[in-house]
């Protein structure tokens, strides 16, 4: 009976663990989303006039520094600026200035809403698993003319949710 009791202990606080990892996964991910919107929505009606938007993508890097890499490309998918923070002299090549084809481009143009996208490998920045974080820049009537994006490494996510794991031999799986 007292074996049952701290199993079920311990089940509990393993639960409540698993909830706490689980809601400051949310937050570090809120919060990232909410800083691409911010910054999508702080650039309403600049993509005509091609503003530069090379500062703005450092600022925001300096300050969510979890990103590996940010970027803003116009209606057409063509990268117009970009900033990777482990690489900051790092420039566009020419078989990826375009972004047309990804998930987090098509769906926030679509959408004309933020995106996060399922986890998947780096293309460019790595092969560890990512998540890209996307929001539509709009012009002065709200329709899409371009979007921000930032690509968010889940290895630094395991390394912001480790802290909450009581136990030395706590083991953080991120699957998705």
């Amino acid at each position: 009976r007292l074996a049952t009791r701290a199993d079920e202990a311990a089940a509990h606080s393993l639960a409540v663990e698993a909830q706490t990892v689980a809601e400051r996964v949310d937050d570090y991910l809120e919060s990232h989303q909410r800083a691409i919107s911010l910054a999508a929505a702080d650039a309403v009606g600049t993509m005509q006039a091609r503003t530069d938007f090379a500062a703005p993508l450092r600022e925001l890097s300096a300050t969510y520094g979890d990103f590996l890499s940010l970027l803003v490309a116009d209606s057409t998918g063509q990268i117009i600026a970009a900033h990777v923070p482990r690489n900051p002299a790092a420039t566009v090549s020419a078989t990826s200035r375009s972004v047309v084809d990804r998930e987090y481009f098509r769906s926030a143009m679509a959408a004309n809403q933020p995106f996060l996208s399922d986890v998947f490998r780096g293309r460019g920045v790595g092969t560890d698993a990512i998540v890209a974080i996307s929001a539509p820049i709009r012009d002065r009537r709200g329709r899409p003319t371009g979007v921000i994006e930032g690509s968010l490494d889940l290895r630094r996510l395991e390394a912001f949710a480790r802290g909450t794991l009581d136990r030395a031999s706590g083991q953080l799986v991120i699957v998705d």
